[in-house]
């Protein structure tokens, strides 16, 4: 993780090992690309924003 500007970015995501069988995760591409790769660098900042629905997330204006 990096930061910049005081927000916390992601550089790349990393697995250990794949999603179980005949799971949803399993038929995503990213998961996919994901589980041949081992690894995913990303070339500029990104942010997730995750949470339950209705909590409220928001992505501040720049």
């Amino acid at each position: 993780m990096g930061a910049e500007n005081g927000f916390v970015y992601l550089r790349g995501i990393r697995i250990n090992g794949a999603p179980q069988p005949g799971s949803c995760l399993s038929d995503l591409p990213m998961v996919k690309q994901l589980v041949q790769r081992g690894e995913i660098a990303f070339s500029s900042p990104v942010t997730f924003l995750v949470g339950e629905n209705g909590s409220g997330k928001f992505a501040p204006a720049d």
